[in-house]
């Protein structure tokens, strides 16, 4: 979507801010517009301030439909395997709205695009389901006209809106603001992200580095600066609605950190390209650092984002501490979250000498 065919629905989550948040049974609206830079996002912002404005949220993904994936059911792409056409979510993945809908959610989702596909999987936990494959202005104002009918025909109890919009269209203002008015006087937590960034280079930075502005009425405005990851979205979002988090979930909630409680670091793991159902192409990503290893050529790259944030430079040779430290942790992470029955990651030789010797293995 255009940012500014945003900023209408956006304004009425402006509310008031209060000190903590509680586990309210809140409405909860959720936009996911793959492509959609945090710049743009941010002018979404100052249009309707009082969000949440995480700095460095990171997809799990380069492409739309794994990405979606990982934003729906807290999972990683090598754990839900869903890499490409074809294939399914697993019945063992719970979805954020399968999650919602047991914990007494109404539910609907509202879908503009081919890539999150109602038989793949997508479907589960929406009661409501309107999945439109064209990407088109015609099929974006029919879905919001479908929401906003949805929305005003909700009373007490709550719900839970997915709204996803693939590629930028000329989208109907009069349908914004039609939405914006539905949910306006609502106690509703708006969340506004997209699964991945614009098209660029494999697991680049310009790929994962995400928007991810969440307005909710019971948290004060501010900046996060720590990393987190889009993983942690759907567990938060249960956490604050009060509702169990499933075992399946993967990410870790960041509503200690969005309430200014202590929260330790964390990195960020994204994936991309299968092989046998495997990812070809994975990253970890830290405050400051991105390393990007190519499994199938045993090869890494690491980048100073904060110096080099469009990531011409691969400087491990130069800080081969940080190398390992990041390769390390990345091959902790893929033996936890590889799907059962999996094989073992494989490092070069050379790369797993390296790390024995420096105490690692």
């Amino acid at each position: 979507m255009r940012a500014q065919d945003f900023a209408g629905l956006l304004l009425v989550s402006a509310l008031p801010a209060f000190a903590a948040a509680s586990p309210v049974r809140r409405c909860i609206a959720l936009i996911d517009a793959p492509g959609m830079t945090s710049f743009q996002a941010e002018a979404l912002e100052r249009e309707a301030p009082g969000a949440l404005v995480f700095e460095q949220a990171v997809s799990q993904g380069s492409a739309v439909r794994p990405s979606g994936a990982s934003l729906l059911t807290s999972q990683y792409l090598q754990t839900h395997g869903m890499a490409r056409e074809g294939h399914s979510l697993s019945t063992a993945s719970i979805t954020l709205a399968e999650a919602l809908e047991k914990g007494g959610y109404e539910t609907a989702a509202f879908i503009v695009g081919p890539a999150l596909d109602a038989k793949a999987g997508f479907s589960r936990g929406f009661f409501v389901q309107d999945f439109r494959t064209s990407i088109s202005s015609d099929s974006l104002r029919a879905a919001l006209e479908g929401a906003s009918t949805w929305i005003v025909s909700r009373k007490e109890t709550p719900f839970f809106l997915y709204i996803h919009v693939e590629s930028p269209v000329e989208e109907s203002l009069d349908a914004v603001r039609s939405l914006r008015k539905s949910l306006a006087g609502r106690d509703c937590i708006l969340v506004l992200t997209a699964a991945n960034g614009p098209e660029g280079p494999l697991l680049s930075e310009r790929v994962i580095h995400v928007p991810l502005l969440v307005w909710h009425p019971a948290l004060k405005a501010g900046r996060i600066g720590p990393v987190v990851r889009l993983v942690d979205l759907a567990p938060s979002l249960l956490e604050w609605a009060g509702l169990e988090i499933p075992e399946t979930f993967q990410g870790a909630s960041f509503a200690p950190l969005a309430e200014g409680r202590l929260s330790t670091p964390r990195y960020a793991f994204s994936a991309d390209g299968t092989e046998a159902s495997r990812p070809t192409h994975v990253s970890i990503r830290g405050s400051g650092w991105h390393l990007i290893y190519n499994k199938s050529h045993g090869e890494s790259r690491l980048y100073d984002i904060k110096s080099d944030p469009d990531e011409a430079k691969d400087v491990q040779e130069k800080r081969p501490d940080v190398a390992l430290d990041l390769t390390q942790r990345l091959m902790r992470h893929l033996r936890e979250t590889r799907s059962s029955g999996g094989r073992r990651e494989q490092l070069s030789p050379e790369l797993l000498k390296e790390l024995r010797e420096r105490g690692y293995w």
